[in-house]
């Protein structure tokens, strides 16, 4: 009998798991409060790779170690059925002083990966070449006409309003405006919206905002991704030079976002000189959904045992979704 899965949320998460529950013979709906891709996913840098890994518990660099491999095969998909170039691009990050040199050597050592020693306007940084990225709008552009061809049901604009409960069972989701759509499993994958809807998730996922700007084609060449103390400097395909990002624990507050603003020109022309010269051509950001040490929650709820979770991944959704959504598929199939 085939499933009927609703998936609560359409960012990288969301997208992707009901891309993949679909290709499995799913009957899947994707419901959304806005519109595909509009919130963190859509706002994000998409470095595949996860900034600091040397700082993290080894679990984060291993949830992201796949990203590389998924987004190489999934770029010849999307441009194949969508003709949407993702811009999946071989970067290499640059990190910059000050840094622990022995401690990120040791750490390259350990997980067999070369980093080399360079120099950067006259200091010392350190490169690791086997970094890839995405553009997320693009990636997320792709992915909507991608979803609508394997008939997945798109409903954005839709608020979850209620999810309709029967001893330990969601029975439906009530959406605003809209009424109930009755399922046998549900998914959330609402990011930093996840815990409005599971009570539970409350302490354990919240928005982090992250702000990022981005400069105008120039003459300047990034030939890495350029990172240093939390702030990385990246080059789009058009040329263009996006700064980002900041990591603030202001709730979903819109307000203060020109202190931010100055925050990160200040910290890219520290970095990179000449984009003194530039004007800042746009801004953006997004509600991460925050989570102590970057650890998603990957998980079927404790209460209702058709309700799986698939949030929490922090600045790295996109790089840890090829890893968190098999368990999703086999929570929903197992």
């Amino acid at each position: 009998m085939k499933q009927k899965v609703v998936v609560i949320g359409g960012g990288i998460i969301g997208c992707l798991t009901a891309a993949e529950l679909a290709k499995k013979g799913a009957e899947v709906y994707i419901v959304d409060k806005t519109f595909i891709g509009s919130e963190a996913s859509g706002a994000a840098g998409g470095i595949l790779f996860p900034l600091m890994p040397w700082n993290y518990d080894p679990c984060i660099y291993k949830l992201c170690s796949q990203s590389s491999d998924y987004y190489k095969d999934l770029e010849k998909d999307l441009l194949r059925e969508t003709n949407t170039d993702i811009e999946f691009i071989k970067s290499g990050i640059q990190v910059l002083a000050p840094y622990n040199e022995d401690q990120i050597l040791d750490w390259g050592k350990k997980n067999n990966i070369k980093i080399d020693k360079k120099i950067f306007n006259n200091d010392k940084s350190l490169l690791i070449k086997r970094v890839f990225q995405v553009n997320p709008p693009k990636l997320m552009q792709a992915l909507k006409i991608y979803l609508k061809k394997l008939n997945i049901n798109i409903l954005e604009n839709s608020e979850v309003i209620n999810l309709e409960k029967n001893k330990n069972k969601i029975i439906s989701c009530e959406i605003k405006n809209v009424g109930k759509i009755f399922a046998d499993k549900f998914v959330i994958a609402a990011g930093a919206w996840s815990s409005r809807l599971i009570e539970s998730l409350t302490k354990i996922i919240y928005p982090v905002r992250g702000h990022i700007i981005q400069y105008p084609k120039s003459d300047i060449k990034l030939d890495h991704i350029i990172y240093k103390d939390g702030i990385y400097a990246m080059q789009r395909k058009d040329f263009s030079i996006i700064v980002g990002s900041t990591l603030e624990n202001v709730g979903f507050s819109e307000v203060n976002l020109e202190d931010s603003i100055n925050f990160l020109n200040l910290r890219a022309t520290d970095m990179i000189e000449e984009l003194r010269d530039l004007k800042i051509e746009k801004h953006w950001y997004g509600f991460r959904p925050g989570s102590d040490n970057n650890k998603p929650t990957v998980k079927i709820d404790e209460s209702f045992d058709n309700l799986i979770i698939n949030s929490g991944h922090h600045r790295y959704g996109i790089t840890m979704a090829p890893n968190t959504i098999p368990l999703v598929i086999d929570y929903v199939f197992g």
